[in-house]
């Protein structure tokens, strides 16, 4: 899935720290290092303005094999977003909303 809210993410002392030891923030989950795939419209416009196309394609050719079929969650846990998130809700209209966004834009490239 396109970004993650915090990357690296943070662990050990840091994360026990930072987030309190809240057990949703665990490290590479939700907002330590969750990837969330709302973003993706904000990575395609980044890409346009800095003429890196390939990398918007890749994110949202990935995007579409993957989150239709998971039932657009809100967010992956993992190093590698392999997993829906443990926390994560279905079907997410901003999910939806940033794939959409995302298709649109670099249709109009």
């Amino acid at each position: 899935m396109p970004m993650k809210i915090c990357y690296p993410a943070l662990e050990d002392e840091e994360w026990k720290f930072t987030t309190g030891s809240d057990p949703k923030n665990t490290p590479w989950s939700y907002h330590n290092g969750g990837s969330w795939p709302t973003l993706l419209w904000q990575l395609t416009v980044a890409c346009i303005k800095m003429n890196r196309l390939e990398i918007a394609e890749r994110a949202v050719e990935v995007s579409e094999r993957r989150i239709a079929r998971d039932k657009w969650p809100e967010y992956y846990d993992t190093k590698r977003e392999r997993l829906i998130g443990e926390q994560s809700r279905l079907f997410q209209t901003w999910s939806i909303a940033g794939f959409l966004v995302a298709k649109l834009l670099l249709e109009t490239v």
